[in-house]
């Protein structure tokens, strides 16, 4: 479905290379500039999508509030430090003809089937409701990674390694808060386990990645959007 209105939220002290670093992205796509996500959600009609440039790549408190002042929102994440990464991910899109490309999306629903695989055929191991805390193993796999990691963006985390006939796989559960993490690095965890608890905000910053894929800009992050199923 096409979105009434499609914002480009850039961030708070972007001057004019960011604005030229996506200027045939806009043109393309007749996009509108943003400076204050007030500016965005303040606009009438829906489906609004966003596309939320964030140059530190914490998610985080930006989307929690822009999904809680407008629950309907269709939201987009950029992660850009520079003008110079930010044109390689829009010009691809443009030259592609395709709005929103293949990168983090976040869900707006209060309810998600977790499956055992990433295929929408793949049985029902666990539901995701909204305002639960806990945060979960989304399929079988050994602990890489968890706990408290001050010098990176998502801080708590947890990082789980899943080895499937197609690759392997790798999903992070970030942001999560300071100290929560109960799975331990070298822990075989099941789908569904708990692995920790959403940060303060309820967010949590959650990465699908594949080794040695070759996702354009993105690398080898993946949408994860296929390997999810918004329940009815």
């Amino acid at each position: 479905m096409k979105p009434v209105w499609h914002v480009l939220s850039l961030p708070a002290d972007a001057d004019w290379r960011w604005v030229e670093a996506a200027r045939l992205y806009v043109e393309r796509f007749r996009v509108l500039w943003a400076w204050d996500p007030e500016q965005a959600v303040a606009l009438p009609g829906d489906p609004l999508l966003l596309s939320l440039i964030l140059p530190d790549g914490r998610p985080g408190h930006t989307a929690a509030w822009l999904c809680r002042r407008r629950p309907s929102i269709l939201l987009g994440v950029l992660f850009a430090p520079t003008p110079e990464h930010l044109q390689r991910i829009p010009d691809a899109r443009a030259a592609q003809g395709d709005r929103l490309g293949r990168g983090l999306r976040v869900v707006t629903t209060d309810r998600l089937n977790v499956r055992s695989g990433p295929s929408r055929s793949a049985p029902i191991i666990g539901r995701l409701e909204a305002g639960m805390e806990s945060v979960y193993a989304a399929a079988d796999g050994w602990v890489l990674q968890a706990g408290e990691r001050l010098e990176h963006p998502y801080g708590a985390q947890v990082r789980v390694q899943h080895r499937r006939p197609d690759g392997v796989y790798i999903t992070v559960y970030g942001c999560l808060m300071p100290g929560s993490p109960v799975a331990r690095a070298g822990e075989f965890v099941r789908a569904g386990q708990a692995l920790g608890r959403a940060g303060s905000d309820g967010f949590v910053h959650f990465m699908l990645r594949k080794e040695e894929a070759r996702n354009g800009p993105y690398g080898d992050i993946l949408d994860p959007s296929p390997h999810l199923r918004i329940a009815p």
